[in-house]
């Protein structure tokens, strides 16, 4: 149904909105009616908060954050908001897999390398530093750079130079 401008009509029934906008869970199973939020918000009055995949009239697919809630009245009812994040989870599932690559490219260097934060604790490390250090990657992570580098005072010094030195350029 079209409106005198030539727009279409909103839905007027929950039938009608899930047709117009039919959902997916994100792992791209199909929501029936009963499944939808509003729906349920509606019929089995509990309130609803999730994150599902919609195909907008125009074909395209979004990604919406859904919160519905019953509320009460003499004839009951339930409202809804849809956030689309579409754009939120294009970049989340971009850093994800950039940070995979990262990950892998250095997992896979020939150097040791490790992270220290500010505080001299280290937070990340790749295998070969741990390997050459003689300790496990749960030993590193969450120890400070004087507990791993014990043995290595010569190290242990450099790496506190290196700390001070960025840590001034940070913050100064």
């Amino acid at each position: 149904m079209f409106r005198p401008n030539g727009r279409p009509s909103p839905p007027r029934t929950l039938e009608e909105f899930h047709d117009l906008w039919p959902a997916r869970s994100l792992d791209g199973k199909s929501y029936e009616l009963p499944q939808q939020p509003l729906w349920r918000a509606l019929h089995w009055g509990e309130p609803v908060s999730e994150t599902l995949r919609m195909r907008a009239p125009d074909g395209r697919e979004r990604v919406v954050e859904v919160r519905a809630q019953p509320f009460p009245g003499p004839r009951g009812g339930a409202i809804a908001t849809y956030n689309d994040i579409t754009h939120r989870a294009d970049v989340q599932a971009e850093l994800t897999e950039r940070a995979a690559q990262v990950k892998a490219l250095l997992e896979h260097l020939p150097v040791g390398v490790a992270y220290f934060d500010a505080e001299g604790v280290c937070r990340a490390c790749n295998g070969f530093s741990w390997r050459v250090l003689g300790r496990s990657r749960s030993q590193m992570i969450g120890a400070s750079a004087d507990e791993i580098l014990l043995e290595d005072a010569p190290l242990r010094a450099a790496l506190r130079r290196c700390l001070e030195v960025n840590w001034f350029a940070v913050r100064g």
